[in-house]
């Protein structure tokens, strides 16, 4: 818009030079005919004739003014569309920049200046709303989602993204109209079966139960204050050693100490509908069959049970402990990992890049309980997100 302004500015300027060069003309012949008569000694500064040649004068001044206004708008809206093309390129690169750096902050303020200056950009809109999951700015999401789906009603992915994120807020009736229609649209591709059957049941088992619950606030508690979890995991295994060690014992849980004292502290993990739903799958599956192990009874693995129930999937993680149904218990003898080389379930634990959490407990045939912890970098809205 300042481009066009100027250019008007610049073309009323020129117009006003031309209106004057016109009069200027004017003076010209009236001047040189009043010279012309009194060295020739005879008079033709005739009034009639003057006024003529001034209004065939003016009649091409205007003419001229016309034919600039019709290029000079043209031309006033190339540079403008230019100007706009300029800052779009600027946005562009640091769109680039940002996601190298990974710094999605950045990402999105470049994304909302493109998208400021073309709301109906499209691709811009899709890559917000990605962007937004890492800041967990889910009214953005609502909005472009909305937007989106305005200027094509039948994008299967938008459809369900909406679907999805709905459900996980707890929207499940309009969630269930969203994936519904997606796999109306294109039942070919559809691999939200599960999806459809919860969300338009409106069933409880996306919640956790208060067992489960309490093994996440478990988690929580050590992961924000590694080192004051120390006398708990100290008072644990002096009454269940023999349980939760028996094949380091002591040296394990010294070991397990030192580890704490210098792990610093980190974000509390949010229970995440898909990752509680991966993990109720997979605990069941373990009950039904009797097994051990992340493998499920069909070959499915953690990343796969999760990708079941979202399309914003990370560094996925998954740990499986065995034992009474109580949640300090579960935690501690994950922490202390006895006999896994490795201890991949006390990283799974203290990971710090993890945001989301699902729980999941079943009874097992072997033990009283069988509980599966699902861990994610991704973030996920939850019932009442704003």
């Amino acid at each position: 818009m300042d481009g066009f302004q100027n250019c008007r500015s610049n073309f009323f300027a020129n117009l006003a030079f031309e209106l004057s060069f016109s009069y200027d003309k004017q003076a010209i012949v009236f001047q040189t005919r009043k010279e012309h008569s009194k060295q020739g000694g005879f008079l033709i500064l005739n009034s009639r004739l003057l006024k003529k040649e001034m209004i065939s004068l003016s009649l091409a001044a205007c003419i001229v003014a016309l034919l600039g206004l019709l290029f000079a708008v043209p031309l006033c809206a190339q540079k403008a569309i230019s100007a706009s093309q300029k800052k779009l390129n600027v946005l562009y690169e640091r769109y680039d920049i940002a996601l190298v750096k990974k710094s999605y902050t950045q990402a999105k303020a470049a994304l909302d200046g493109m998208i400021a200056l073309r709301p109906s950009d499209v691709n811009a809109r899709k890559q917000r709303c990605i962007v937004s999951w890492e800041s967990a700015d889910w009214a953005t999401i609502r909005q472009d989602y909305d937007a989106i789906l305005r200027y094509d009603s039948n994008d299967v992915h938008t459809i369900l993204e909406r679907g999805l994120l709905r459900w996980y807020e707890g929207k499940c009736e309009q969630a269930c109209i969203d994936v519904q229609r997606a796999r109306a649209l294109d039942s070919s591709h559809f691999h939200f079966a599960p999806i459809v059957n919860v969300a338009c049941t409106s069933s409880s088992r996306a919640t956790m139960s208060l067992l489960e619950q309490l093994v996440l606030d478990e988690i929580n508690t050590l992961r924000m204050n590694p080192r004051a979890y120390i006398p708990t995991v100290e008072a644990e295994f002096s009454n269940n050693a023999s349980i939760l060690a028996p094949k380091e014992g002591v040296a394990l849980m010294a070991e397990l100490v030192r580890a704490l004292e210098i792990t610093p502290a980190m974000q509390a993990l949010r229970g995440a509908v898909p990752l509680i739903m991966a993990a109720k799958d997979h605990a069941d599956d373990l009950h039904r069959h009797g097994k051990f192990g992340h493998q499920g009874s069909d070959s499915s693995m953690p990343h796969e049970r999760v990708g079941r129930y979202t399309l914003h999937r990370k560094v996925t993680g998954e740990n499986i402990g065995y034992g009474p149904a109580i949640a300090q218990t579960l935690v501690v003898g994950l922490l202390l990992d006895d006999g896994i080389a490795g201890r991949g379930h006390r990283a799974n634990l203290l990971r710090a890049e993890y945001r989301s959490c699902g729980i999941g407990i079943a009874p097992h045939v072997q033990y009283p309980c069988a509980c599966v912890q699902v861990f994610e970098e991704a973030v996920y809205p939850t019932n009442g997100a704003k």
